[in-house]
C-alpha cells in the first residue's frame, strides 16, 4: 500500500513539473518555436516519462481489488 502511495505521489510530482515546463514555454514570443515546443513536450515527456507510470500504478491498484 505504500508503494502505491509514493507512486502515485511522483506521478502527482511529475505532472506538476509538466504544468510548470508547459507554462513556461507558453510564456515564449515566437509562436513556430512554441507549437514545436508544447508539442514535444506533450507528446515526449508524458507518453516516456508519465504515461508508463500510470500505467504500472493502474494495474497495482486492480491487482489488488
Amino acid at each position: 500500500m505504500k508503494k502505491k502511495k509514493s507512486l502515485y505521489k511522483y506521478i502527482k510530482k511529475e505532472l506538476h513539473e509538466l504544468n510548470i515546463i508547459l507554462e513556461e514555454i507558453n510564456e515564449l514570443d515566437n509562436s513556430i518555436f512554441k507549437s514545436i515546443a508544447l508539442k514535444r513536450t506533450r507528446n515526449d515527456y508524458f507518453n516516456e516519462n508519465i504515461k508508463p507510470l500510470m500505467i504500472i500504478y493502474k494495474a497495482s491498484k486492480n491487482k489488488i481489488l
